[in-house]
């Protein structure tokens, strides 16, 4: 049997705390209109209940919406969460970069007037509060978040519309505990739509747009440089083979210091292999021994 937390009595929704036990509490379920039971032991959490053998599968749900509709329409006031927009994009080499900026922050509302079961347009909102002749959408969801088609479809109007997320209430909440979640807490309720939203998207998107550009070219800058150092690295090397390959090649040749900084040979005689400096060669003259064995240098090896 569902336990239901708010009943109707007198046309108000009221709570166990508010009416007689039993069927002395004059009350009707919210949703099939049938009369209730006030349970009110010492052991159990005290609620309502349908006689025994009815049966209907929304009262729980239906009980919780009607009341927090109730206490938005007596109390015309909560307080709003804060929203923030984060954006994001990545560079051609796959760095992440992001940008925020709040549109909103929490704050309190006072609503010149609040209407409940309002249609705009293709939709039926819970509530709408209504601020300067601006309104705002309030949704409850007690066990169903509102729909992607309507969430859709509030957005494209560029409405203010917030949800609050009452599923974790349980039977055992009260009127108190029912107006805490509803007006007071904003760790339940979460911006479904705000007008400010794509403007300040765009803008940022523009901004970070800016970020990657300047990024991607600084890449390609850094990349082209690398290319050039490693191509410059590459000639060196291949200047400095053709340099010692033609050193072993030509042994005896004069040339200017400047063309070839170390001459390399490899004795005759005894196979050891040297180098000297080219300012040091030409000071030998065309008269060259070997280090090791002192035997005169007259070819190279291959």
């Amino acid at each position: 049997m569902t336990q239901i937390p708010f009943g109707v009595k007198d046309g108000i929704m009221v709570d166990i705390h508010q009416v007689d036990k039993g069927l002395a509490c004059g009350c009707q379920c919210a949703h099939c209109l049938s009369s209730l039971i006030a349970r009110k032991g010492k052991i159990n959490v005290h609620h309502f209940a349908h006689k025994p053998g009815a049966v209907c599968q929304n009262s729980y749900e239906t009980s919780i919406h009607k009341m927090a509709k109730q206490i938005l329409m007596n109390e015309k006031h909560l307080k709003l969460p804060g929203l923030q927009i984060t954006v994001k994009d990545k560079t051609e080499r796959g760095i992440e970069y992001t940008k925020t900026e709040w549109v909103c922050e929490s704050q309190w509302i006072s609503f010149d007037e609040v209407k409940e079961e309002v249609t705009l347009g293709n939709i039926r909102a819970d509530i709408v509060g209504y601020k300067n002749k601006y309104p705002l959408i309030i949704e409850i969801m007690v066990t169903h978040a509102s729909g992607q088609n309507k969430k859709r479809y509030i957005r494209n109007q560029a409405w203010a519309a917030i949800e609050i997320n009452l599923t974790e209430l349980g039977y055992q909440a009260d009127t108190e505990i029912l107006k805490e979640n509803i007006l007071d807490s904003i760790t339940n309720k979460y911006w479904l739509s705000h007008p400010r939203v794509p403007k300040i998207k765009q803008s940022l998107k523009q901004k970070l747009k800016g970020i990657i550009s300047k990024e991607n070219k600084k890449d390609e800058f850094d990349v082209k440089e690398s290319i050039r150092k490693q191509k410059k690295i590459a000639q060196y090397h291949a200047r400095r083979y053709e340099q010692i390959k033609y050193s072993f090649k030509n042994p005896t040749r004069e040339v200017s210091p400047h063309e070839y900084a170390t001459r390399f040979f490899i004795c005759d005689t005894c196979s050891h292999q040297f180098n000297i400096k080219q300012n040091e060669l030409n000071e030998l003259g065309s008269e060259l021994y070997c280090p090791k064995c002192k035997e005169k240098v007259n070819q190279l090896a291959k």
